[in-house]
């Protein structure tokens, strides 16, 4: 019922027209608005007299008929719309010929502009011309002014020195212009002037310039400028020197014969658009190189150097570090570097324009974490895996194959597999072992263990004495023999928060250098720091470390070497566990994952690798001092990942200009 309602009240004059024109020319005009609503009303008037009428009813309700008046304004005759046709035709005809006459008008537009380009070069040439007759005139007319038989240069005033810095300043800018004006036909021999050196009674120096007016551009400057530009760029990158530092040294005394400082802030900046870094995914701040583009770049330029390097896989180690820039600020740096020449793997720089050493191409700020990892490092972590799935690198056209190798220190490489700390229950990178077989790392564990004795061996002697004579005498005497080894080396007591001491000794961190001088000297000092009983063996623990250390060191290992070197690291282990109970820091929980992996896993790494020497670290630990200088030096820590990483393909390029240091010759 419902729908028999709506379709009675939704009648329009289209209904009557497609009734009315089978036997009538005739049609009601569209938008008949009177019409309709008249349909409407009588429309709905029939809907609400069918509700509840059925049957019969019905059927003699529906069979009445209703007429309808409808206007003479309201028809559309067939003589109106012929008429109307007729209009439609013959605007057609003339919009067809308003297009033609457009068309026409057009192709005329065309040739006039033509005409009027013709006319606007010519002027342009007129006025070239006319410019060019004026410059000839200011010359002529200069040289009028300079041959000038009126014209006086002697100076009848007090002399150089007789006069105060702000008269001499002006009396060089008079002699300036007046040499400027008596040597005027320099030119005709060819000849420009650029500067003239004078010296005055005291037998200084003082230099009169005459470059053109304006400031130089430095895409202008020729090819010998550019490099000078360049080499004091190098310099500045190279020890940090800042834009203010190098501005003011070219306003000192003889400072006017360096390049300008705006000429060298053009240059770098000419070379920084050269280079595409992008911010790294995530919420870090970070800024990152194209993996591929600088590998490919780094290896085309090796290949230059040695064509068999592409004969046989390209060796690359991708490593990443955590480095702490300043109290508050650390980065996460990401590098790699080419195993192939494994004298550049422990260089931080450049060794030349063709050789790198360790290449970063991504610095990122936060702590080392695998999130942070895992979503500012996703795109290079994706380029290195589509790298290693295809097994090959494109270099100028030519596939060459690459092998990659994860690199970095334990703590990185256990975020990057995903896995937990060193104090885990299963630390081992290479194997499952359960942390009671190997417990906790403990750094410097020969160092601090030494230091323990020393102590309980003071505190077992002051025991019978009394406050005023207690010493600690033989903790003094460990900490002198390691200062004989030519090592800077100290240990203190903390405090507690109220200022007394907590019993909790720390003792100064050593570099690599240093522990190696310990290694190689501190054993045959150690014979007054160590108590009687247990002397011999912990002398022997570090003279087989010593050995250890230099075995593991060999660049090409032979399978004799290897077998000897797994005997003696594992019996080194067993007299440190041995130890146990008896001397301080000895023992099976004191073992760290280094010593397991020294015995278990880098003898297999040599036999494999032909030694793990190219392997070391050194390089990228290098590279986290020059991202920390280059962060305190020469970024404005607006976006310090970034300047770090310009700085470092800035001396990329500029490393070309690097001055070839004389060869020593030893008398």
């Amino acid at each position: 019922m419902q729908s028999t309602q709506h379709w009675l009240t939704a009648r329009t004059y289209k209904y009557l027209n497609a009734f009315i024109d089978k036997q009538y020319s005739l049609k009601i005009q569209e938008n008949g608005s009177r019409v309709n609503e008249c349909l409407r009303i009588h429309c709905t008037k029939v809907s609400k007299q069918a509700i509840g009428k059925h049957g019969g009813a019905r059927q003699s309700l529906l069979a009445k008929v209703k007429s309808v008046a409808i206007l003479h304004s309201e028809l559309s005759t067939v003589a109106l719309v012929n008429n109307l046709q007729s209009q439609v035709s013959q605007l057609e005809r003339v919009n067809a010929t308003i297009t033609h006459d457009n068309k026409a008008l057009d192709i005329k537009c065309k040739e006039a502009s033509a005409l009027v380009s013709q006319s606007q070069i010519k002027i342009d040439k007129a006025t070239i011309d006319i410019n060019k007759l004026k410059r000839e005139n200011d010359k002529l007319y200069d040289i009028i002014e300079k041959i000038s038989p009126q014209r006086k240069f002697e100076d009848k005033g007090k002399s150089f020195l007789e006069v105060g810095k702000r008269q001499q300043d002006r009396k060089l800018q008079t002699l300036a212009t007046r040499v400027e004006q008596a040597l005027w036909f320099s030119e005709s021999f060819g000849l420009k002037l650029n500067s003239v050196k004078m010296i005055d009674d005291s037998g200084k120096a003082h230099c009169l310039p005459f470059e053109e007016k304006g400031l130089k551009n430095y895409t202008e400057l020729p090819t010998d400028e550019k490099q000078d530009i360049q080499q004091v760029l190098y310099i500045m990158d190279k020890f940090c020197i800042g834009e203010a530092a190098y501005h003011e040294l070219t306003c000192c005394p003889g400072g006017e014969t360096l390049p300008r400082s705006y000429l060298v802030k053009q240059c770098k900046d000419n070379l920084n658009k050269l280079f595409y870094i992008e911010q790294t995914p995530g919420q870090a701040n970070g800024a990152a190189l194209n993996f591929e583009d600088e590998l490919s770049h780094v290896i085309g330029n090796m290949m230059e150097t040695d064509s068999k390097l592409g004969e046989g896989p390209v060796k690359v180690i991708v490593s990443g570090d955590g480095a702490k820039m300043t109290r508050l600020t650390n980065f996460i740096v990401i590098s790699f570097s080419v195993l192939n020449l494994e004298e550049t793997v422990m260089s931080s720089k450049r060794k030349s324009f063709k050789i790198t050493g360790n290449h970063t191409v991504a610095v990122i700020k936060g702590h080392e974490d695998y999130n942070l990892l895992k979503a500012s490092c996703s795109k290079i972590f994706s380029c290195i895996n589509r790298l290693v799935k295809a097994g090959k690198i494109n270099i100028k056209g030519k596939d060459v194959p690459v092998e990659f190798y994860l690199g970095g220190d334990y703590k990185f490489l256990l975020l990057v597999l995903g896995m937990k700390g060193t104090t885990s229950d299963y630390a081992c990178i290479w194997c499952k072992i359960f942390k009671l077989d190997r417990y906790r790392k403990n750094s410097d564990v020969l160092t601090k263990s030494l230091i323990g004795q020393a102590l309980e061996w003071d505190i077992k002697d002051n025991l019978p004495r009394a406050p005023k004579d207690r010493s600690n005498r033989h903790l003094m005497d460990l900490v002198n023999s390691v200062n004989e080894c030519g090592v800077s080396f100290n240990v203190w007591e903390k405090k507690n928060a109220d200022g007394k001491g907590s019993g909790i000794y720390d003792f100064t961190s050593l570099m690599g250098s240093d522990k190696k001088l310990l290694l190689k000297h501190l054993p045959e000092n150690l014979k007054d720091c160590i108590a009687p009983t247990h002397r011999d063996a912990v002398i022997n623990i570090w003279k087989d470390f010593s050995h250890i250390y230099q075995m593991v060191n060999e660049p090409n290992p032979s399978a004799a070497h290897i077998d000897e070197l797994f005997k003696q690291a594992s019996a080194w282990v067993k007299l440190f566990v041995s130890l146990g109970g008896k001397v301080g820091g000895r023992g099976k929980k004191q073992v760290t994952p280094y010593m397991h992996c020294v015995v278990y896993h880098v003898p297999n790494f040599m036999k494999k690798h032909g030694g793990v020497k190219k392997f070391t670290g050194q390089g990228v630990e290098k590279k986290n001092d020059d991202v920390r200088k280059y962060h305190l030096t020469k970024s404005n820590k607006w976006d310090a990942p970034k300047d770090v990483l310009l700085v470092g393909k800035q001396l990329q390029v500029t490393s070309e200009q690097e001055r070839t240091t004389r060869t020593y010759h030893k008398s």
